[in-house]
């Protein structure tokens, strides 16, 4: 496993480090997103982490970051 540099939120509210453990990064990501089926709201949303910042301490939030966020009906 890699130190995790990037960080993840599903939703809002749930945020957690970019992690490898069970699947490279490039597979987590189109397995999380695969696993929104848009039966209702949703939105993820992935950012670098500041130079430096301990992501086991804390998880800052940034100004810029990428986003995808659907409906149901969409």
């Amino acid at each position: 496993m890699t130190e995790p540099t990037h960080i993840v939120q599903s939703n809002g509210f749930s945020r957690m480090p970019l992690i490898d453990t069970l699947r490279p990064f490039e597979e987590q990501l189109r397995f999380t997103l695969n696993r929104m089926d848009g039966a209702t709201l949703w939105a993820y949303s992935l950012w670098r982490a500041p130079e430096g910042a301990s992501l086991r301490a804390s998880l800052p939030f940034s100004d810029e970051y990428l986003q995808s966020a659907a409906t149901g009906r969409r």
